[in-house]
């Protein structure tokens, strides 16, 4: 971890905010405090300190962009044509919307991708997709998706590419059941089950195809990713913050002190 870190913590009920450093020894440095709208479900960092806000009863998303100091700057809220129920963070600002719906009796996914502007504009720049019904959507690095379903416990991969387009890698898998999953990136990953505490790691490679790493049991535990692969980890008795190795193993890890967890917290720059 590093001292640019820069984390949010956000009171969902009241709107309260407080943004921070956290340095390499885990200390959580506070440096703003302020109000944000409340009820936001949805708070990713997309580019240059730009964060997406979203909530799942509304077809359009706001933007504002957190300051190197922690200050906060609102931006603009634009239309999104349509209800989604998940938003994906891509490089270079790009989005993707995806939205579950019946088709002849079978789920399925409609997705778009979006592009955030510096000035955070938002504008859908591709057509609806029709994809597997998915239970998650993680991008790991490039471009690059993990499809997981968690019913049937079916994984695939696909591709982003710049201008907005999706591409099928055509791999597919079958993955042990997880309930949560997420990037370390360069194609790094992170599984876990909330019910029993097991875990694994992995990694997708740039064509599309999966590599197990390593498996361990954790215990109930829960985690933040910060914006440059780094995980937060929230257990009952402390806070640590750590890496993924090249072999999957949680590594250069410290006990992080003075990150108020009370509250939901988000790394967004």
């Amino acid at each position: 971890m590093n001292g640019e870190d820069l984390w949010l913590a956000y009171d969902r009920n009241t709107g309260a905010a407080t943004t921070g450093h956290l340095t390499p020894d885990g200390t959580a440095h506070p440096l703003t405090q302020f109000q944000l709208d409340p009820t936001w479900e949805f708070i990713l960092p997309t580019t240059g300190g730009v964060n997406i806000f979203f909530r799942l009863s509304q077809d359009q998303v706001s933007t504002g962009v957190f300051g190197a100091d922690g200050r906060f700057t609102d931006l603009v809220t634009s239309p999104l044509g349509g209800f989604f129920h998940r938003v994906t963070v891509l490089p270079a600002g790009l989005v993707m919307w995806n939205r579950t719906v019946s088709e002849n009796g079978e789920y399925r996914s409609v997705s778009v991708i979006g592009r955030v502007h510096a000035d955070g504009r938002h504008e859908v720049i591709s057509e609806q997709l029709l994809l597997d019904f998915w239970t998650h959507i993680v991008h790991v690095g490039e471009g690059l998706l993990l499809f997981y379903n968690s019913r049937t416990r079916l994984a695939a991969t696909g591709l982003v590419t710049g201008d907005g387009g999706f591409r099928d890698l055509g791999q597919s898998f079958e993955f042990d059941t997880w309930t949560t999953i997420l990037s370390a990136g360069d194609g790094n990953v992170l599984f876990y089950n909330t019910a029993t505490g097991d875990s694994a790691t992995g990694r997708v490679d740039a064509d599309g195809g999966y590599t197990d790493l390593h498996s361990q049991f954790l215990g109930p535990m829960g985690f933040v990713t910060t914006t440059r692969g780094g995980f937060v980890i929230i257990r009952s008795a402390d806070t640590l913050a750590a890496h993924l190795d090249e072999r999957g193993v949680f590594s250069d890890t410290v006990i992080v002190r003075g990150l108020p967890t009370e509250r939901r917290i988000v790394f967004v720059r």
